[in-house]
């Protein structure tokens, strides 16, 4: 789900670049540019790009869109990554395929199908990478700026294998690392279902953004992300879980605590485009993407949009809660106190 959100995320960059250019000279003939996402994460094996192509119709934008050959280069680009070294040198080129294994939730653009570009490949968080796009029917090259690889960030507290939160403060000990320019925090809690004809059933999880930090520089050492109000916890377990007559008992399978890490390219694209509070309702433009072609003696730059960057996912796992503070706050209190938790097994 996580892979299909970041993906998603390339639409609203196709939109944004045909709705923002202003360079555009209604006598030339026109040429379709690149628009990429890529989020790196050296945690994963697997890797996936997102390209896409600018179109422009005379009939409604809406119906063209439900073409996914308007605006999807299909095969006819060569996507690949170089991975350097400390020192600048080419190490590896790690080619994309093109790949049809994510379907594409319903929405503006064509769907389910949607082409996405995949890479296997270990990564390095010592190494830069630099994403490359070449159309072989324009020569054109898209290409990113070179991104260090975001590691991953070591949860120092909550400690233990029990998970403990109050209706009081409730804090998270980590260990910042290098060129992350923002961390996410977010707790998952899972649970199963024991129906009264005796069946058992996971149902979907209870997700609770505690919220972000964002750096104006890359810092590393020991630090402390708190909220005030733990009970924001059960209170939203008291919402996403729906009383049911059907259910006899409800049991905690696991709770699990991630922080997201991300580097300075998506922090940057993310205040960008963060929601307008004042009267001018005017965004920055920001993208890591240019362009360039090898036609002989064109020496103009090409337009290009996107984003490629990287980014960490840090987890730990808790199976149990701490007695009697969490446990009887989940089981009897006032927020969650009918929704039958328990942890006595019949």
């Amino acid at each position: 789900m996580k892979y299909r959100f970041w993906l998603g995320v390339g639409l609203f960059l196709v939109l944004f670049g045909l709705s923002c250019e202003k360079d555009f000279s209604v006598n030339a003939e026109y040429e379709d540019f690149p628009i990429v996402l890529g989020l790196i994460d050296a945690g994963n094996s697997t890797h996936y790009v997102k390209v896409y192509k600018s179109f422009v119709t005379e009939n409604s934008a809406y119906d063209a869109a439900k073409d996914i050959h308007l605006y999807s280069y299909i095969d006819s680009v060569d996507v690949y990554m170089e991975e350097r070294d400390a020192k600048g040198v080419l190490l590896r080129k790690i080619v994309f395929d093109t790949t049809t294994e994510i379907p594409k939730d319903s929405g503006i653009f064509a769907f389910p199908t949607q082409i996405i570009y995949k890479a296997d490949a270990e990564l390095n968080t010592n190494y830069s990478y630099k994403l490359f796009v070449y159309n072989r029917f324009t020569k054109k090259t898209a290409y990113s700026q070179p991104i260090p690889l975001v590691g991953n960030v070591t949860i120092r507290r909550p400690a233990g294998i029990s998970f403990g939160i109050s209706y009081s403060q409730f804090s998270v000990e980590y260990q910042s690392i290098k060129d992350v320019y923002s961390y996410e925090f977010e707790i998952s809690f899972y649970y199963s279902e024991k129906m009264k004809d005796k069946t058992m059933h996971q149902a979907k999880p209870v997700v609770w953004n505690l919220g972000n930090r964002k750096l104006t520089a890359p810092v590393t050492g020991q630090e402390t992300f708190s909220v005030s109000d733990g009970s924001i916890f059960f209170r939203r377990i008291a919402s996403d879980v729906v009383e049911n007559e059907d259910v006899d008992a409800r049991y905690v399978d696991s709770i699990v605590l991630s922080v997201y890490a991300a580097g300075k390219d998506w922090y940057y694209y993310l205040l960008a485009n963060l929601p307008s509070s004042g009267i001018n309702q005017n965004r920055l433009d920001y993208s890591n993407i240019s362009a360039y072609s090898i036609v002989e003696n064109d020496t103009m730059p090409k337009y290009a949009l996107g984003l490629f960057s990287s980014r960490s996912v840090s987890s730990k796992m808790f199976r149990t809660l701490v007695y009697p503070t969490t446990r009887d706050s989940l089981f009897y209190g006032m927020y969650t106190g009918h929704l039958k938790f328990t942890d006595i097994y019949y």
